[in-house]
């Protein structure tokens, strides 16, 4: 069974928190899959709504989870360049990249590098 990954930042120790996520009384934490320290308290694993996203795969390496900002390069004679946000399409049930400019820039292909 495949497990369902969400990062969120916790304000309290300024740091990014991975793992489960769920919301208790109007407050919402993300928790990770092992045995935590005993002197942590539940503002330690506490996030910022807003900033929780589920993670959706990886792409060169990096991680990419719900929310992130990326930068998409599409080659059809012209190199274009495309910056959207992660986001989850329910209509057709999966992510997707919303661009908000979707040629934000043409650059012809001269074969050099750039």
């Amino acid at each position: 069974m495949k497990k369902i990954k969400f990062r969120g930042y916790n304000i309290k120790n300024q740091s990014w928190l991975y793992g489960y996520y769920f919301v208790n009384r109007g407050k919402h934490f993300v928790v990770e899959d092992e045995i935590c320290a005993p002197d942590k308290t539940w503002e330690d694993f506490e996030v910022d709504p807003e900033s929780v996203g589920q993670f959706v795969g990886e792409y060169e390496g990096e991680k990419i989870f719900e929310g992130d900002i990326v930068r998409t390069i599409e080659t059809d004679g012209y190199r274009t360049v495309r910056i959207g946000k992660v986001a989850y399409d329910q209509y057709n049930c999966r992510f997707v990249v919303e661009v908000e400019k979707p040629y934000a820039q043409k650059i012809p292909i001269t074969g050099e590098k750039q």
